[in-house]
């Protein structure tokens, strides 16, 4: 967290999350919406590195992009989170492209890792397949979030 900054209302569960585990590991957040606005502050505020996977590694690959495996989501935390935490945009991309059984699977095997600094993984679409008994999994509503500009509405 910034030096002196005031979490704002809907960042307080997260950041009671990584508090009471020392802002190690992986902490999945719900959203109730696909809001890169609100990851781009909630990676500011805790000051994280905002890393979108889809933009930075999938696109990369074009079409072979599907052929990833989960473990690269892995890859990309274990690297970056060395020295700072990270906030892992789009994880949902290479999710979509695996069967329900394996996103859940991965995503509770993936809260068990061992990492020095927190990684944060946004989610909306697969929401539904997070281990919302972990502590480690933060659901946000609707009303809790700030509403989204029109202008941010169009860039989304």
């Amino acid at each position: 967290m910034r030096a002196g900054a005031l979490a704002p209302e809907w960042l307080k569960p997260v950041g009671d999350s990584l508090s009471a585990h020392d802002g190690r590991g992986l902490f999945i957040v719900l959203f109730p919406a696909y809001r890169p606005d609100l990851v781009k502050a909630l990676a500011h505020h805790f000051d994280l590195e905002f890393f979108d996977f889809r933009v930075q590694v999938m696109a990369k690959l074009g079409t072979d992009a599907g052929t990833l495996e989960l473990d690269a989501l892995e890859r990309s935390m274990i690297s970056r989170t060395q020295h700072r935490g990270i906030a892992l945009m789009n994880a949902e991309a290479l999710l979509a492209v695996k069967p329900s059984e394996a996103r859940k699977s991965w995503l509770r095997r993936a809260l068990g890792l061992s990492l020095p600094c927190p990684a944060v993984i946004p989610l909306a679409i697969f929401a539904d397949d997070a281990p919302i008994d972990d502590p480690r999994v933060v659901g946000l509503t609707v009303e809790a979030l700030p509403e989204q500009s029109l202008i941010g509405r169009l860039a989304n």
